[in-house]
C-alpha cells in the first residue's frame, strides 16, 4: 500500500514538474521603441549628461542607471545623476541648479519617465516533491509598462530626440524590476546608437 501510495505521489509531482516547466518555458519579455528624431538637431553630439528617472522604484532607477553608465563611456560620455550634482543639504532654485550643470560642462538631459505601469499574479500552480514532503506554490506573474524617453538641449529647453518605450513580460523570471530595468537600459542604448548618439 504504501508503495502505490509512494508512486503515485511521483506520478503527481513530475506532473506538476511538467506544468511548471511549461510555465517557466511561456516565460518571456517582449520589448517595443518608438523614436523620433528633430530635424534641426542633425548632426547633434555632447560629451556629458544629466540622467532624470523620475520613478519611486529606487532599485529600477540605479539599475538603469548603471546600465547606461557603461554604455555612455565606451562614447566617452559622462553621464551624472541629481545625486552627483545636488546636495540634498540645501534648497536649490532653477539658477543655481542650471548653473551647476553649466559647471559640469553639461548642456544636454536624458529624462526616463514612467508613463503607465501595471502587474498581476496569478494563482500559478502548486510543485509537490514526494521525496521531501513538501508543496511550492509557483505564483503566475505578468507586467507592462510604459516608458516616455526625451533628450533634451538645455541651452534652448527643446527636444533633440524623443522616444517610447512599451515593455510587457510573463513568469516569475522575467516580470521583476530587475527584467525591466535590464530591458529599458538595454533597448534605450540601442535606439541612442541608432540614432547616433552612442558609438555603435
Amino acid at each position: 500500500m504504501k508503495s502505490i501510495m509512494q508512486k503515485a505521489l511521483r506520478l503527481a509531482a513530475r506532473s506538476l514538474l511538467a506544468l511548471s516547466l511549461v510555465f517557466a518555458l511561456s516565460a518571456f519579455r517582449h520589448t517595443e521603441v518608438e523614436t523620433q528624431k528633430n530635424p534641426d538637431f542633425a548632426g547633434y553630439t555632447f560629451d556629458a549628461v544629466y540622467v532624470q528617472i523620475p520613478t519611486n522604484n529606487a532599485y529600477f532607477n540605479e539599475y538603469v542607471v548603471e546600465r547606461l553608465t557603461r554604455e555612455f563611456k565606451k562614447s566617452k560620455i559622462r553621464i551624472y545623476t541629481s545625486d552627483d550634482l545636488f546636495s540634498p543639504f540645501k534648497s536649490w532654485t532653477l539658477e543655481e541648479k542650471m548653473a551647476a550643470l553649466d559647471a559640469h560642462g553639461i548642456r544636454t538631459s536624458l529624462v526616463i519617465s514612467l508613463a503607465s505601469a501595471s502587474s498581476r499574479v496569478g494563482n500559478g500552480v502548486v510543485f509537490f516533491d514526494a521525496d521531501m514532503g513538501m508543496a511550492t506554490h509557483m505564483q503566475s506573474r505578468s507586467d507592462r509598462a510604459v516608458f516616455h524617453v526625451r533628450l533634451i538641449d538645455l541651452e534652448t529647453s527643446d527636444l533633440a530626440w524623443t522616444a517610447i518605450l512599451r515593455t510587457r513580460a510573463s513568469g516569475t523570471l522575467f516580470a521583476t524590476d530587475k527584467s525591466a530595468a535590464k530591458a529599458v537600459s538595454k533597448h534605450l542604448a540601442r535606439s541612442l546608437r541608432e540614432a547616433g548618439y552612442l558609438l555603435r
